[in-house]
């Protein structure tokens, strides 16, 4: 059991998260942030938004999403259906841009796919990447394992096994087992 000096220190900024959690300024809705660049003017002849460019509207994104990075690293929204249908044979154009407009509500998902796409421009990346998965002595283990089990289960069921079945020298194993629900 945890020390009443451990319980102290943890309970402490418990109830300072909580507290803040519910406080009025976090349900106060901020107009603009650095990472959301909005229209300065709201007269039709000023230049198109940023979210008018990526073909989104502000609240189809999830708050706190950069337009700025996702127009760099992921397109516009026909760009990122376009991904969607090339990646899911099954969808439909309909389906795809539902599924778009689930992924963009969802922050995480957004940010790790842009941190995706980042790494995947490295000139590196797919050598990097067999050579983590490749010189780790688990991943050749495992492997192994899984082919001499493989292979191994093979050759006893055909070659050991099947033979004496179908000689008579081994027999079915019949195990009786009760009958504990009659009828059935």
């Amino acid at each position: 059991p945890p020390s009443k000096e451990l319980m102290k220190l943890l309970i402490f900024p418990t109830l300072l998260a909580s507290a803040l959690a519910f406080s009025p300024s976090a349900f106060v809705a901020r107009h603009s942030s650095p990472l959301t660049p909005l229209r300065m003017s709201d007269d039709p002849s000023s230049q198109p938004s940023l979210y008018d460019e990526i073909g989104f509207k502000q609240e189809e994104m999830a708050i706190g999403l950069s337009p700025v990075r996702v127009k760099e690293h992921l397109g516009t929204k026909d760009d990122l259906i376009a991904k969607f249908l090339k990646d899911n044979k099954k969808f439909d154009e309909k389906r795809a841009e539902e599924e778009v407009m689930k992924f963009m509500l969802d922050k995480e998902m957004v940010e790790k796919y842009i941190q995706w796409e980042i790494k995947k421009k490295e000139p590196d990346f797919q050598r990097k990447a067999r050579e983590e998965n490749f010189s780790d002595p688990k991943v050749i283990g495992l492997y192994a394992t899984w082919l001499i089990g493989g292979a191994g289960l093979a050759y006893f069921k055909n070659v050991v096994a099947a033979p004496k079945y179908a000689s008579g020298e081994w027999e079915t194993i019949h195990i009786p087992v009760p009958d504990w629900f009659p009828g059935q």
